[in-house]
């Protein structure tokens, strides 16, 4: 299969998980372009930053940074249900992906 992205991109874009520093990096305003999402204040992202991450692997949301313009470009989270059928697995679920309308086209998502 072939790539589409340059060395140039791999450096300027920076796959990983959500820190607590990306909501001054757009990140909720990224979320805007994908449905109606209220400002929350630091607090607010704080505290739920938290009970995300205590949830460890089950829950991850994932963003990619733009890192010449220290901004979230494109985010989306994968969480974990665990099943009682086929023998108690576990299912993921990715939900709220979205890409800044300008970095679309880039393969991102």
């Amino acid at each position: 299969m072939e790539s589409n992205t340059t060395s140039s991109d791999e450096q300027r874009y920076q796959v990983r998980r959500l820190e607590i520093t990306d909501k001054n990096k757009g990140f909720m305003e990224l979320l805007q372009q994908l449905t109606v999402c209220d400002s929350i204040t630091d607090e607010e992202f704080q505290k739920r930053f938290e009970e995300l991450k205590s949830y460890g692997d089950d829950h991850v949301i994932c963003v990619i940074e733009d890192l010449n313009l220290s901004k979230i470009v494109a985010t989306g989270s994968v969480f974990i249900e665990k099943k009682f059928i086929r023998s108690c697995g576990k299912v993921g679920h990715i939900v709220d992906v979205v890409v800044d309308s300008g970095a679309r086209g880039m393969q991102l998502g």
